[in-house]
């Protein structure tokens, strides 16, 4: 009755009835498609690569579209064909992530250190919620990856000019020496 529905019911009802059509289709696990994160752009411009969220706990095993397609599965072949899945721990969740060949530990230790900063932030605040804790564990590490970088930009600016003061040095003495030849070769001759 209503032109372009098709479907002869009236718009409210059409949507209660998509609105029940989906609650009863949709999935409870949440999936993520076989690409590049882009959390993990940081870390792909500080390693030089890259690493690939595959699902969280009982996420699909076919990542990507969740209509469970050809495309879809063959996406996932395509990750684990190229990267090895590690199993990490954080907040008592596990989560499954993609990453290159010999990365796995250092994967792991980043997502201890991730724990571990969560965990304080917790114990520091227990009536914070999920998103202000990871939000402010995020923050802590970035503030701390910040100041070793600069205190090691500080440290190898000291040793640029501690180079450079001796080869100042080294220079002002090669050049007393070389004077000094010359004057015994001109006194010699």
């Amino acid at each position: 009755m209503f032109a372009g529905y098709g479907t002869g019911t009236k718009p409210a009802e059409r949507d209660r009835i998509a609105v029940g059509a989906r609650r009863r289709t949709a999935r409870p696990e949440r999936s993520v498609a076989p690409r590049e994160c882009r959390a993990a752009d940081p870390v792909r411009k500080a390693t030089g690569r890259a690493l690939q969220a595959v699902q969280y706990t009982g996420g699909s095993t076919s990542a990507g579209r969740r209509d469970g397609s050809a495309a879809a599965q063959h996406g996932t072949q395509r990750v684990t064909e190229k990267f090895e899945t590690v199993r990490l721990r954080i907040l008592g969740e596990d989560h499954t992530i993609a990453c290159e060949p010999g990365d796995r530990e250092v994967l792991k230790s980043a997502a201890s250190l991730l724990d571990e900063q969560i965990e304080n932030v917790q114990h520091a605040d227990p009536l914070l919620d999920t998103t202000n804790v990871f939000m402010l564990a995020a923050l802590r590490l970035a503030t701390n990856l910040l100041q070793s970088q600069r205190d090691k930009d500080s440290s190898a600016t000291e040793t640029i000019d501690s180079v450079r003061s001796v080869r100042r040095r080294v220079e002002r003495r090669l050049e007393k020496a070389a004077a000094a030849d010359g004057a015994k070769a001109q006194a010699a001759g």
